[in-house]
């Protein structure tokens, strides 16, 4: 399940958090993958003060922008090197 930041604009830090931790659960649960796009600002503002289960649940972000970078391992050059 994928969500977007979107999805708690407007909540409540306390309604976010429970369901960031429902979505936790049922993923756990169902084997599955629970995704969130969230800034770490607002997931900072969320998981304060802090719980380990959401904690350990997030992934570091690794991001490259350079001339060897691409997407999934694919490369996209535009025509005529642009």
């Amino acid at each position: 399940m994928i969500h977007a930041s979107h999805l708690f604009d407007g909540v409540d830090k306390r309604q976010a958090r429970r369901a960031l931790l429902l979505g936790r659960e049922v993923a756990v649960a169902e084997h599955g993958q629970y995704i969130v796009l969230m800034n770490s600002d607002e997931f900072e503002r969320i998981n304060d003060p802090v719980d380990e289960r959401l904690t350990t649940a997030v992934l570091s972000t690794r991001l490259t922008d350079d001339e060897h970078g691409g997407l999934f391992g694919f490369r996209f050059d535009l025509p005529g090197g642009a």
